[in-house]
């Protein structure tokens, strides 16, 4: 009885196999390939997420020190000429430290901060790096603008006779995201927008 259907030779039976095996392994490729994309997306928002954590806390850190420092003026509150003043304040004759360590920016790798500044004196830092934050709403005690454009707009200030958050009833002592009372510059970039 012969055959209702077309026999292949086993050379092309063999052909059409590799075809199908090719062609499902370019599939996996594609699809691993999509699926390791949106798997590095995530790690680069999860780490983005954590170095705005951690400027938070840093940049928490220079104001405290900077405030520890004005606290610990002998008679008017005097606030340090360069950040190293902090780590070995140079008003006392015996070791006073208000902060570690100079910080690296957690988002550029670098010891290079923005410096806001009173006259000669720094009253606050802020990040160097470009580019937009993911984090919008931040907790009002940290005196920094909800909202921001710019990583440089995350100003870490101690304002001179600031205790934190401000006293509502006293426009010298905006609570955080209010006018600064006195003007302060950032250097090199001009007014800062203290929050």
């Amino acid at each position: 009885m012969p055959g209702t259907g077309v026999r292949m030779r086993s050379g092309e039976h063999a052909d059409a196999q590799t075809g199908f095996a090719l062609i499902a392994l370019l599939l996996v490729v594609a699809v691993s390939g999509l699926a390791l994309a949106a798997a590095a997306q995530v790690w680069s928002t999860t780490s983005r997420r954590d170095k705005e954590e951690e400027l938070l806390r840093i940049g928490s850190e220079f104001r405290q020190a900077i405030r520890g420092y004005a606290a610990s003026s002998p008679a008017v509150e005097q606030y340090p000429l360069r950040l190293e003043d902090l780590l070995l304040d140079p008003r006392f004759p015996f070791v006073k430290r208000h902060l570690r360590r100079i910080y690296a920016d957690p988002l550029t790798g670098k010891s290079e901060w923005g410096l806001v500044k009173m006259g000669e004196a720094i009253i606050g830092v802020y990040s160097l790096a470009e580019g937009k934050p993911l984090k919008s709403a931040l907790d009002p005690t940290l005196g920094i603008a909800d909202q921001a454009q710019s990583y440089r707009d995350w100003v870490f200030v101690y304002r001179p006779g600031d205790a934190g958050a401000g006293n509502p009833e006293d426009p010298d002592h905006p609570r955080p995201g209010g006018k600064a009372p006195l003007p302060a510059e950032r250097e090199g970039d001009g007014p800062a927008p203290v929050h």
